[in-house]
């Protein structure tokens, strides 16, 4: 085809979605001719989303005081992550680490997986040493974060108060 030409566009830098979600351009075509004739045409570039953000916590310390005889059910605190990712790349959900799955702390206290509530499961009329338990933060599809790390102390007397700080 006589006079039939192609445009490449190029990418200066890396996109991110969470920065410019979507660029709109307009293009000139123009002819050689003595009069020179153009054409135009729109051009719109949405930028999906990739797995680029970890989840972050809403404070960096969470630290709660029970006494030992808190009744199961109690929420004990509700921890609160964000991901700027969208759709399934944003979703947060929380669990109890392998470390904490097999720890005293995982028969104590529960966390649900959507909300982030932490809640006594059962009384705990048990000492512990001070120690820390590892709460991750999760993507949808499985992919981990650990960054939250409660500690545990003083778990003893019926009117003792439990301290429990989350960091």
């Amino acid at each position: 085809m006589i006079g039939l030409s192609q445009v490449k566009l190029l990418l200066k830098e890396k996109l991110d979605r969470e920065s410019e979600q979507q660029y709109r351009m307009r293009l000139l075509a123009v002819d050689g001719g003595e009069e020179a004739m153009t054409g135009s045409a729109s051009l719109t570039i949405n930028v999906l989303d990739v797995n680029d953000n970890r989840p972050r916590f809403s404070q960096p310390l969470y630290e709660v005081s029970l006494t030992e005889n808190t009744p199961p059910g109690t929420v004990v605190v509700t921890v609160e992550a964000l991901d700027h990712d969208e759709g399934l790349n944003g979703a947060v959900e929380f669990q109890f680490s392998v470390s904490t799955q097999e720890s005293v702390a995982s028969r104590v206290f529960s966390v649900n997986s959507s909300t982030g509530q932490i809640v006594v499961k059962v009384r705990h009329h048990l000492v512990q040493p001070r120690g820390t338990t590892t709460i991750q933060h999760w993507r949808s599809h499985g992919e981990s974060w650990d960054t939250y790390l409660p500690t545990f102390e003083n778990m003893h007397g019926s009117r003792n108060s439990s301290k429990f700080a989350w960091n």
